[in-house]
C-alpha cells in the first residue's frame, strides 16, 4: 500500500511539475525584417547597448546619415524600426535575432557565437536594425545582448 501511495505522489509531482515548467508562458514570436543600410548610408553614433524605437522618418534622420540625404523611405504608419549598436571582440561572430511578445511587452534577444577563427583583437561595432510591424506607444520592449 505505501508503495501505491508513493507511486501515486510521485505521478502527481511530474504531473504539476510538468504544467508549472511548460514553455507556453504567453509570449509568442514576432516576425521581423532585417534594415540593412545600403553603402550610401551610414549610422551615426548613438548610446550603445540600448534599445532605439523609431517611428517616424524625421526620427529616422536623428541616425542615419546618407550621401545626397537619400534616406531610406519607411512606411511609419505600417512599421517600426527596432535598431541598437553593441562591440563585438573581433570580426568572427555570428549574430542571431530573436523578437518576442506577451501582450504589450516585446523582448528582442540578440545573441552571437564566435566563429571558431581566431582573429587579431580589434573592437568592432555592429549595428542591428529590424522592422517589425507598427506597435502601441505604450509597448515596452527589452534588449538581452549576450554570447553564445
Amino acid at each position: 500500500m505505501k508503495k501505491k501511495v508513493l507511486f501515486i505522489v510521485c505521478i502527481c509531482s511530474l504531473i504539476s511539475l510538468s504544467i508549472g515548467c511548460s514553455d507556453d508562458d504567453g509570449w509568442k514570436k514576432v516576425a521581423f525584417q532585417d534594415f540593412i543600410l545600403d553603402k550610401t548610408c551610414q549610422w551615426t553614433e548613438f548610446e550603445k547597448q540600448k534599445i532605439y524605437r523609431i517611428d517616424s522618418q524625421t526620427d529616422l534622420l536623428n541616425y542615419i546619415e546618407c550621401e545626397d540625404n537619400k534616406i531610406p523611405q519607411i512606411d511609419f504608419e505600417k512599421y517600426t524600426l527596432l535598431m541598437v549598436s553593441f562591440d563585438l571582440p573581433n570580426p568572427g561572430y555570428s549574430i542571431t535575432k530573436k523578437l518576442t511578445r506577451n501582450q504589450n511587452n516585446y523582448l528582442f534577444e540578440i545573441r552571437y557565437k564566435s566563429s571558431g577563427t581566431t582573429q587579431p583583437a580589434e573592437v568592432i561595432l555592429t549595428h542591428v536594425a529590424v522592422l517589425i510591424e507598427k506597435i502601441e506607444a505604450t509597448s515596452s520592449i527589452e534588449l538581452s545582448i549576450s554570447k553564445q
